[in-house]
């Protein structure tokens, strides 16, 4: 134990010694995966052992680069002897695009050595963790593993994320983001920002700059009319470092409607013979509510109650509705239209309309057993007048019994 524990002390003491000796230097030429920089440790050892098939001999067996900055050129060349007696057909495949084989020698005769590399794309910050498969083209059957494996060091690092993301906005909401990038390379790397590519218009992006070369703010504000669904940008900011000319960093922002009625069709089972009945849910923003005043359909008024509302969450609430839609035989064939009336002062969400069609089995259960009908009364807003009448829905007589 006390070995074990005067071991970990050394290591620990020359890790902080490289620490403070990379502390001290002011400038260096640009790193490499062999000479990666100063602060940079090499990887643990690999834990699991890969696929290693005696009939191909690779050399050297893993790739591990270790600690690297972002946008450092990572490639390895393998050497690869067939040790078998039987020519050897190979392919070369990895677990992600971002680390790359080329394709080795095929077939390689008994004895036969060839080359092929791997490179990793450093510009993805973060730990890597991945595998090179040599396989036999025809069958495709893993020959030999190599773990790809270190760590790529972020040159600027962002706050609170590394990208810009708006939620909860309308097509005319005007919004503003920012985060905070910071420079963790050793010297300052002055950032400039780029012209947006062509055709993004959804975003005002500004790049402040805090201290030159070492901190920013990237801002990003929403210009109105926004797109529904996802509107995306891209800001991107020149470095100046060969290895790594530019820096990104993705803005988008999800416009969904403020008011929304799903299901977005309503199906009546073509084989029914009985009124069926549907639960239509009204989804609304909680800082904007609204009450629901009135169901109907084009063919005159619907039976229609309100459930218990399911409880709100992530600033959305919802209205659940039940109606109460004819059988097959009562409905045209076209279909009919399903209008939910609500209190939103916009026109686009003070009436819902939802396709009423026919078709597939009966899913939804009957609003009466074999014998009895189920009754649910007609919901108006308070103070409305009552339905006339002639536009009361017909109570359709009992199915008769067994």
């Amino acid at each position: 134990m006390g070995t074990r524990s005067a071991l970990i002390s050394v290591l620990l003491g020359g890790v902080a010694t490289a620490w403070g000796q990379a502390a001290q230097e002011a400038a260096r030429p640009a790193p490499t995966a062999t000479n990666p920089g100063p602060g940079l440790k090499p990887p643990p050892p690999a834990t699991t052992q890969p696929v290693r098939d005696p009939r191909l001999e690779v050399t050297p067996t893993e790739f591990e680069f270790g600690d690297v900055w972002q946008g450092t050129p990572c490639k390895r060349e393998f050497t690869l002897k067939n040790a078998s007696a039987e020519p050897l057909k190979l392919m070369a495949d990895s677990s992600c695009g971002c680390t790359v084989p080329t394709q080795p020698k095929s077939p390689l005769a008994p004895g036969e050595s060839g080359k092929f590399t791997v490179t990793y794309d450093t510009k993805r910050v973060g730990p890597a963790h991945k595998k090179v498969t040599l396989r036999l083209a025809d069958t495709r059957h893993a020959l030999w593993e190599i773990p790809v494996d270190g760590e790529v060091k972020p040159i600027y690092a962002a706050t609170p994320s590394n990208a810009i993301v708006f939620d909860g906005l309308e097509t005319d909401s005007v919004a503003a983001k920012t985060i905070k990038i910071e420079n963790k390379y050793d010297k300052p790397v002055p950032l400039k920002l780029a012209p947006p590519a062509p055709g993004e218009t959804r975003f005002d992006i500004q790049l402040k700059e805090i201290q030159p070369g070492m901190e920013y703010e990237l801002v990003a504000t929403t210009k109105p009319p926004l797109d529904k669904g996802f509107n995306r940008g891209t800001a991107t900011l020149a470095t100046g470092l060969p290895w790594l000319e530019t820096l990104q960093y993705q803005v988008s922002a999800n416009v969904q409607p403020r008011v929304i009625a799903t299901p977005m069709r309503l199906f009546v089972p073509s084989d029914s013979t009985v009124p069926v009945q549907q639960t239509v849910r009204v989804q609304y923003r909680t800082d904007k509510p609204i009450k629901v005043l009135g169901v109907r359909t084009d063919q005159g008024p619907v039976e229609w109650e309100l459930l218990p509302a399911p409880p709100a969450g992530a600033g959305l609430a919802a209205h659940q509705v039940r109606v109460t839609l004819p059988d097959a035989d009562h409905l045209p064939t076209r279909g009919a239209q399903l209008t939910i009336t609500t209190d939103d002062p916009s026109p686009e969400f003070a009436k819902l309309t939802i396709p009423i069609l026919r078709g597939g089995p009966a899913t939804s259960a009957p609003t009466q057993s074999s014998t009895q009908p189920q009754a649910v009364p007609i919901q108006r807003p308070p103070g409305a007048a009552p339905v006339p009448a002639e536009q009361k829905p017909a109570t359709r007589p009992s199915a008769p019994g067994p």
